[in-house]
């Protein structure tokens, strides 16, 4: 009978370590509950010394790097899909491209390696008009047969890539008729050797006054295009805009315009990342 008390007794302390265990695992949570907030603090800390480490700095770099090659396979793009819509046209238009004066098809050498594509202008059917000039009798007829053979001459030299003979002869052509029946093609061609051989001041230059002087030519417009490729490469984006805006005003729902309104969506992109 007096082993009862001594048996309650020993089982009191095991209570007692069970209380004790169960307000330990209670408590528990609690403490697990606060340790998120201490790993976002660290995970904000690990983050701020990322953006302060110059490894960012590189990857941002390799970015840019990698957006401006999407900028310039884009632009190749957009400059095959130019000539295939102009290839499409000759055919649709019959023209075999036979007549020696069918230079109408501007060709776009492409930035910074213009000087490997295949540089094969071709002339118009009738590039000056020349289906309206002055009877054989005409006494001016024989100055604008010579003005015609040397123009010929000078662009048959720039179709064999011979670009220093080429631009010499163009020169010597606005020398001997200016203001001729083929000075805003003439002036063209200087500006296009000049994009070609990577001569870009002297590109803009003839670009502007062909530009200047025959704001209706059709080779207005492959200027202003060309211009505006010069300007977006050499990250002048106001004067490039201001190319290729004017462009689209004055020759809208053309080939060159369509070039244009893509550069000027990547101009914005651009923009956008800086």
């Amino acid at each position: 009978m007096h082993c009862r008390p001594t048996r309650y007794l020993m089982i009191l302390p095991l209570f007692t370590v069970l209380a004790l265990d169960t307000r330990a695992v209670t408590a528990e949570p609690f403490a697990v509950t606060a340790d998120p907030f201490l790993e976002f603090n660290a995970r904000v800390t690990r983050l701020e010394q990322l953006l302060n480490d110059q490894g960012l700095s590189a990857v941002l770099l390799e970015m840019q790097r990698l957006q401006q090659e999407v900028r310039e396979l884009r632009g190749q793009l957009e400059q095959h899909q130019y000539q295939l819509d102009q290839l499409h046209r000759q055919l649709n238009g019959g023209d075999n491209g036979d007549d020696a004066d069918n230079d109408n098809a501007p060709v776009l050498p492409q930035l910074p390696d213009a000087s490997d594509l295949d540089f094969t202008p071709q002339f118009d059917d009738d590039p000056a008009g020349l289906e309206d000039a002055a009877p054989i009798d005409s006494p001016d007829d024989s100055a604008a047969n010579e003005e015609r053979e040397a123009y010929r001459a000078a662009f048959d030299l720039l179709k064999e890539r011979r670009y220093d003979a080429a631009k010499a002869a163009f020169i010597a052509l606005l020398e001997r008729y200016p203001a001729g029946q083929f000075d805003d093609k003439t002036r063209y061609w200087l500006g296009d050797i000049g994009y070609i051989t990577h001569d870009y001041a002297s590109a803009v230059r003839e670009f502007n006054r062909l530009v200047s002087a025959h704001p209706r030519s059709p080779k207005a417009a492959s200027a202003l295009l060309k211009m505006g490729y010069i300007f977006s490469e050499q990250r002048d984006q106001a004067s490039a805009r201001m190319a290729l805006e004017q462009l689209m005003a004055q020759f809208p729902n053309t080939p060159e315009a369509r070039l244009a309104a893509g550069r000027l969506r990547d101009l914005g992109r651009f923009g956008a990342d800086h």
